[in-house]
């Protein structure tokens, strides 16, 4: 029953998006990376992501993005929208992606 809760499902992950419960990531590189800006990651250095600054961004959610708007996760052919784990953080990202991720929705 509750997979077919798609308008709860959406509502669920706008709330989370725009109202993390945890406001930072952080991430160590453990080798030089150099990010699409051009700036220089150097190993030890920490990364801090926030997930409340990223949830309204207009680069990333539109230009509605601080709206609140389930059907933002409801594609036009129904069903709900798998969004990239890099797009929405709030359960990490890759390979290191939270395994309990969908019991959480649950």
């Amino acid at each position: 029953m509750i997979p077919n809760m798609v308008y709860l499902h959406g509502a669920i992950c706008e709330s989370l998006r725009l109202y993390p419960p945890v406001t930072l990531q952080h991430k160590v590189p453990i080798k030089p990376v150099v990010l699409l800006s051009g700036h220089r990651i150097h190993p030890g250095n920490k990364v801090l992501i926030p997930l409340y600054v990223v949830g309204g961004m207009k680069s990333i959610w539109g230009e509605d993005s601080l709206e609140v708007k389930p059907e933002r996760w409801i594609p036009e052919r129904g069903g709900i929208r798998p969004e990239p784990s890099y797009k929405f953080l709030l359960f990490n990202a890759g390979p290191r992606s939270c395994l309990g991720w969908e019991v959480a929705l649950r």
